[in-house]
């Protein structure tokens, strides 16, 4: 695509110097602003040790007869993969440890009932009504929500760029980009592998290096214990440490970590709450994981982050042995707005009992039960605090509506077996209440 007298100029990318951002904040300014991408130079190049990119020319555009700017093109590594779609990142970082936030692509290209647009409209819905909280859930345990940046459809522009990073056989489709929650760092991965993969010690060092194991996000299923645990002498069948990406982490390896498990339940439930009362979303099959904080200004994670950055709460969790961290919650392509009557109770308690089970549930193990009081507390204290003295229009306050619910859901919850029994959870929620 070439603008007609345009003067062709290359330059050495060195946006990244001092800030680290991330390359697809350039592109997306550009394609924003009406740049056009030129003949990319096949030469390879580093960028101040942080990016692998490639040298492009760009013209002046017609729009804009007296600017220009670098367009680089991202080599992008697939780091995961669900019925939505296939996700990728920037690849071949130097250290992902010391890595600020970036972003990701979500391809469109799995299921056709599953739809990338939808989960835009939905996150852009949840990120709208989080920006309109006024001080109601300050003292809670905090619960990021990813940044949304671009919903890309598939005769974009973008895709002259993105689409030479994915490999061969890709063609361009419906792709949402979003902020990316940066994985576990080193350290965690390694106690994660020491402790529940069983390997040799000579071993752990080659399954850190794997590349694919970078990738590590924790889904903290409080509601499910492991079926069967194996002694420390045997090993865990290929198939079950296949790869740290989307780590399970059942609540008897929480307790077994000393992890707070009662402050996530109490984190899941506001972040419930929200959805259900405030944002109005079903919440259907939407993800929790547990991950860094979203980095500072000076690029070190940190809780303290500007208003600006979605989130519910303040409140830091216990660090423990996975250092600093918070929890996200993600994955909305599912999700369709929720009905204020009786007939939303019973669609948002099928949902609820249908999702994976990172919510507490009723268990015939007491730690367990004590974990789904815990969570039913804050979820119902929350839900009077949302809708106090709401009616709906078919006269019934929607105050009432979360005490049914829970009714709900009790009567559609299987209880299950005890598994192990565990340390102390701890009820006290002091200072979180909302």
């Amino acid at each position: 695509m070439e603008d007609s007298g345009a003067e062709f100029h290359t330059k050495k990318f060195s946006a990244i110097r001092n800030s680290k951002r991330f390359l697809v904040d350039w592109i997306l300014q550009i394609y924003s602003t009406g740049f056009a991408t030129q003949t990319i130079l096949q030469k390879p190049m580093k960028v101040e040790g942080s990016f692998p990119v490639l040298l492009v020319t760009m013209s002046q555009s017609q729009n804009h007869p007296q600017a220009s700017k670098p367009i680089i093109k991202p080599t992008l590594e697939c780091i995961g993969k669900g019925a939505c779609g296939s996700v990728w990142a920037i690849s071949s970082y130097d250290d992902i440890d010391f890595l600020p936030s970036s972003h990701v692509i979500k391809r469109g290209d799995g299921s056709k009932y599953r739809s990338v647009s939808n989960e835009q409209l939905i996150q852009t819905h949840l990120l709208s009504k989080l920006r309109r909280i006024s001080g109601l859930f300050d003292h809670s345990y905090r619960v990021d929500f990813p940044e949304h940046k671009a919903l890309i459809q598939p005769d974009s522009p973008a895709w002259s760029v993105y689409l030479p990073g994915l490999p061969s056989g890709y063609s361009p489709c419906q792709a949402l980009v979003n902020e990316r929650i940066m994985p576990a760092p080193r350290a965690v991965r390694r106690l994660l592998v020491q402790k529940f993969w069983n390997v040799p010690e000579d071993q752990i060092v080659s399954i850190l290096d794997d590349r694919t194991n970078d990738h590590c996000l924790i889904r903290p299923y409080l509601g499910r214990r492991r079926t069967e645990t194996k002694p420390l002498n045997s090993r865990l069948p290929k198939t079950m440490r296949k790869t740290l990406r989307n780590f399970p982490l059942h609540i008897d390896q929480m307790e077994e970590l000393g992890l707070a498990v009662g402050e996530y339940a109490m984190a899941m439930a506001d972040a419930l709450a929200f959805m259900f009362w405030i944002a109005e979303v079903d919440a259907c099959d939407v993800e929790f994981v547990l991950a860094r904080p979203r980095p500072s200004s000076s690029g070190h994670s940190s809780t303290r982050t500007p208003a600006s950055q979605p989130h519910l709460g303040n409140r830091k969790f216990n660090d423990g042995v996975l250092g600093l961290h918070t929890l996200w919650v993600l994955d909305f392509d599912c999700c369709q707005r929720l009905l204020m009557d009786m007939e939303g109770v019973e669609h948002a308690a099928e949902k609820f009992v249908k999702n994976d089970s990172y919510y507490p549930r009723l268990s015939k193990n007491e730690r367990d039960m004590l974990l789904w009081k815990i969570f039913k507390r804050r979820f119902l204290r929350t839900s009077e605090a949302i809708l106090l003295g709401e009616k709906t229009s078919e006269g019934l306050g929607r105050s009432q509506f979360p005490g049914l619910l829970i009714k709900r859901i009790e009567e559609k919850c299987p209880v299950k077996n005890g598994g192990l029994s565990g340390g102390d959870y701890g009820e006290n929620e002091g200072s979180a209440a909302v």
